[in-house]
C-alpha cells in the first residue's frame, strides 16, 4: 500500500456510514462546507455500507463500528475483500469494548481511526472538525488493495536487492525495537502472532497513536499471548515482555531499566528516533531495529544509527504499507539492512526466536 496522487481538481468523495441520524446530519453539514469533499448519500448500516461502497466507490469511508444488520467490522472485511478503499473508523468512548471493535476493525483493513466528539462544547467539537478533515484529506491519497494479495515482482525485487552480510538469527539478539505509525497496530499483531510464547528477547514498541488509545492497543496485542505492557520509569528489560510506549511520550532504552521522556518541544511521540537511539547505543550488535508503515520520517534517522553500531535493521516493503513514507525513507537513506513484507519480517523473527532457543 502506499500514497496514490489523486487528481486536485476532482473533489475527495466521501460514504458516510453511521446509522445515528443526529451524528449523520452534523458529519454531512461539517463535511459540506469543506469545498474539496463531495459528500455521497450517506449508509445507514452495515449491509447499506457494502453495498454503497461497491455500488459508489467512493475515494474514502468515514465509518461508525456499532451498526445494524452488519456490524463495521464484517463491512469492513467484505468492503476490503471486494473493492478496497480507504476506511477511516470513527470511534466512540474509549471503553474496552469500543477499543477492541477499534482494533480489529485496522486489522480488518481500516486506515486510521478518529474519536467523536465527547461532548458538545464549541472547543470539542472544532478540534473534533479539524481532526476529521484531516484524517478524510490525509487517507483520501492512501492506495489500498485487498488484504489477500499476491507478492508482486516489485516486492521481489527490493527484498533480494537489499540485505546485509550475515544473518540476523546468527546473533545472539536480546531486545527488538519496533517503530510504526499508521496501519501499524495490524502489522504489529501479525508479527507478534509470529513469535513464540515468551519470546527469547525483550521488544519494545514505539507506536503513534492518540492518547488513551495505547491502553486499548495494549490489551488487544495480548490476545497474541505475549505479555505486553506500558512501563513506568524504572521498568526492568526482560526477555519475553513486549513493551508499548504511552502514547503522550517516549519509551527509550538506559544502562539498565527503561526510560520515558516526556515530549521535547514540538516532536511527535511517541518518538521512534529516540527508542532507535537509545538501543543503538545500550544494545547495539544485540538489537533488531525494525521500521513499520507510517507517515513522515520519525524512525528513518535512528534506524541509521542502529545499522552504524551494528544492529540488524528490517525495513517493511513500502509497496505493502498502508502509508510508505517511513519505511521508504529508511530504503532510501540506507538505514534497512533488510526490507521485507509484514509476514516474512514475522518469519524472520520466528527463525532468530529458534535459533536462540535452540541455544538455551
Amino acid at each position: 500500500m502506499s500514497t496514490d496522487k489523486k487528481d486536485p481538481t476532482k473533489p475527495i468523495r466521501v460514504l458516510v456510514v453511521e446509522d445515528s441520524r443526529v451524528t449523520r446530519t452534523y458529519i454531512k453539514r461539517v463535511l459540506s462546507e469543506v469545498p474539496e469533499f463531495e459528500v455521497l448519500e450517506p449508509a445507514v448500516d452495515g449491509r447499506d455500507a457494502v453495498a454503497k461502497a461497491l455500488a459508489m466507490e467512493p475515494d474514502i469511508i468515514l465509518m461508525d463500528l456499532h451498526l445494524p444488520e452488519l456490524d463495521g467490522v464484517m463491512a469492513i472485511e467484505l468492503i476490503m475483500s471486494q473493492k478496497p478503499c480507504p476506511i477511516v473508523v470513527l470511534s466512540g468512548e474509549l471503553t474496552r469494548r469500543d477499543t477492541d471493535y477499534t482494533f480489529a476493525a485496522l486489522n480488518a483493513g481500516a486506515v486510521d481511526v478518529i474519536s467523536k466528539p465527547k461532548g458538545m462544547a464549541t472547543e470539542l467539537r472544532e478540534d473534533f472538525t479539524r481532526q476529521l478533515v484531516d484524517a478524510l484529506r490525509l487517507m483520501s491519497k492512501v492506495k489500498v488493495v485487498t488484504r489477500r494479495f499476491p507478492r508482486s515482482s516489485t516486492m521481489r525485487e527490493i527484498s533480494e536487492v537489499i540485505t546485509q552480510d550475515e544473518t540476523p538469527h546468527a546473533r545472539q539478539i536480546e531486545l527488538v525495537a519496533i517503530g510504526a505509525s499508521t496501519g501499524g497496530p495490524a502489522a504489529l499483531y501479525e508479527l507478534l502472532t509470529s513469535l513464540p510464547t515468551p519470546a527469547p528477547f525483550a521488544v519494545i514498541i514505539s507506536q503513534h497513536i492518540a492518547n488513551g488509545f495505547e491502553h486499548g492497543l495494549c490489551s488487544w496485542l495480548r490476545t497474541t499471548g505475549h505479555d505486553v505492557e506500558i512501563p513506568l520509569p524504572g521498568t526492568p528489560v526482560l526477555a519475553g515482555k513486549v513493551y508499548l510506549s504511552p502514547a503522550n511520550a517516549s519509551v527509550t532504552v538506559g544502562p539498565k531499566y527503561l526510560e520515558i521522556v516526556p515530549t521535547v518541544g514540538g516532536e511527535i511521540t511517541p518518538n521512534i528516533d529516540r527508542l532507535f537511539s537509545s538501543v543503538a547505543r545500550y544494545y547495539a550488535k544485540c538489537s533488531l531495529g525494525i521500521l513499520l508503515t507510517g507517515m513522515g520520517s520519525d524512525g528513518v534517522r535512528g534506524l541509521g544509527q542502529l545499522r552504524n553500531a551494528g544492529a540488524w535493521t528490517i525495513a517493511q516493503n513500502p509497496a505493502t504499507a498502508v502509508i510508505s513514507s517511513m519505511p521508504g525513507g529508511a530504503v532510501d537513506s540506507g538505514a534497512a539492512g533488510e526490507v521485507l513484507d509484514v509476514a516474512d519480517i514475522g518469519k524472520r523473527l520466528a527463525e532468530i526466536a529458534d535459533r536462540i532457543g535452540g541455544r538455551l
